[in-house]
């Protein structure tokens, strides 16, 4: 098991009381109300009910790099807080739904992998902890249906949901322990918004009604950048909006703090061409403690620090990458062509594992690679699900991030490309598509 220990070493830090301790004072809020029929619409115009800033508080952690089976993670899919602060955790890798106390000792496994009562497959679309008995829905999407558990962790029920969806925030517990549920509602069309709507259950598992996606006034039109977002609320009310920013990715060095009252916490992300540590390590005085390596690292300063530290990280950043055209390069190892890759070739691969920045997964490309199939997938249309063809071998493949470029089957494509695992398929290799472009070979 030594090579889950490598793999499972996430550290769950959760924040739980904060947003209890927030302010409420709608003041400064700005909003309109409609009323269409028995529905209430909403509209936050400006300012938030938060106040300027809202921080969450570090109460409990769990997780260890190394040690019992119990406290390793490797796939978090899913979390639920009960009433007593206890959190149920979903690791999909094991796959094992657990159960730890507020302090974070472990407590039990509900289930087990399998199809039985109870057990589950790799994968949850959901966890919620019922307000009337203490019991636990875990939506099981490969099984097709709701576990149910007692508070003791033993099997209760079990409830058919068939539906195709694969998706964040897929299920939700009102404060009278019905459920709603993310499922597609027909089929899905290349470059287009799925059909998803919401499946409301009562609390013994009984359908109730399909709750459609609501239409707003002055909507954006298109699958990108604008994404529509909308999810139940406890008290059984709907919450929508529209995304109409989005995040340019203007390939810099970048630092993230959260602002205590003395002191703060960073997080920074780097690019190949500037060592972030390195950085670091040339104004130690100015911080508490302060790790990482060449491409990440983290540190902590007392806030008096915070302006000098600022000041010296850009002088030093401005310093080392004077003259250089800062603009995204995808390393490639080997140009080679899709027809020649087997399943022997991809477990050679797979022994220079573990990968990471000293040990980068080795990038693929090939060229004049025909489209036999193309479909959006995610709940806003935002990525692609392809098959790619070199002569007589196909491969699927997944693209994420761009479900709005325009492809159609017979379209020819030059492909850089890792190897994953898709998990839809038990664990069948598929192409993870990094970029493509049309294709620069004859056909």
């Amino acid at each position: 098991m030594f090579w889950r220990a490598r793999v499972l070493s996430l550290v769950l830090a959760i924040g739980l009381s904060a947003c209890g301790q927030a302010d409420r004072d709608a003041e400064g809020v700005d909003t309109t109300r409609t009323i269409v029929g028995d529905t209430t619409i909403v509209r936050t115009l400006s300012g938030s009910v938060w106040g300027d800033s809202v921080k969450l508080v570090e109460e409990v952690v769990i997780g260890v790099l190394d040690g019992a089976e119990e406290y390793l993670f490797g796939q978090v899919q899913d979390l639920a807080i009960d009433a007593d602060g206890g959190i149920y955790v979903f690791d999909g890798q094991v796959p094992a739904l657990r159960y730890y106390d507020s302090d974070g000792s472990y407590v039990r496994t509900l289930g087990r992998e399998g199809e039985g009562p109870g057990e589950y497959k790799n994968a949850s679309l959901g966890i919620a902890v019922r307000r009337s008995d203490g019991r636990v829905v875990m939506r099981d999407p490969r099984n097709m249906r709701l576990n149910v558990y007692n508070p003791d962790g033993s099997p209760s029920d079990s409830w058919r949901v068939e539906s195709g969806l694969f998706t964040g925030q897929a299920t939700s517990l009102d404060s009278s322990d019905h459920m709603y549920l993310k499922i597609l509602t027909g089929r899905t069309e290349p470059n287009q918004p799925w059909p998803v709507a919401l499946l409301h259950m009562d609390d013994h598992g009984q359908i109730v009604d399909t709750i459609f996606p609501p239409t707003l006034t002055n909507e954006p039109g298109g699958v990108s950048p604008y994404a529509k977002v909308w999810a139940m609320g406890s008290s059984g009310g709907v919450v929508v909006g529209v995304n109409d920013r989005y995040v340019i990715d203007h390939y810099r060095p970048a630092v993230v703090y959260e602002e205590g009252e003395t002191t703060s916490r960073a997080s920074c992300r780097s690019i190949p061409e500037f060592d972030i540590t390195a950085a670091l390590r040339t104004c130690p005085e100015l911080m508490v403690r302060f790790g990482g390596h060449r491409a990440a690292a983290g540190f902590t300063v007392e806030n008096a620090n915070l302006p000098a530290l600022k000041k010296a990280l850009v002088a030093r950043a401005a310093e080392e990458l004077e003259g250089i055209e800062l603009v995204p390069v995808l390393d490639i190892d080997a140009a080679v062509p899709l027809a020649r890759i087997d399943g022997k070739l991809i477990a050679s691969f797979a022994r220079l594992a573990p990968f990471g920045v000293g040990n980068p997964e080795p990038v693929f490309l090939s060229r004049g690679l025909e489209v036999t199939d193309v479909r959006t997938m995610g709940a806003n249309g935002e990525h692609l699900r392809l098959r790619l063809r070199d002569g007589q071998v196909t491969w699927p493949a997944v693209a994420f991030g761009v479900g709005e470029q325009d492809l159609e089957p017979g379209a020819r494509l030059d492909a850089v490309y890792t190897f994953s695992a898709d998990r839809r398929s038990n664990g069948a290799m598929e192409l993870h598509l990094l970029d493509f472009a049309p294709s620069s070979s004859a056909s």
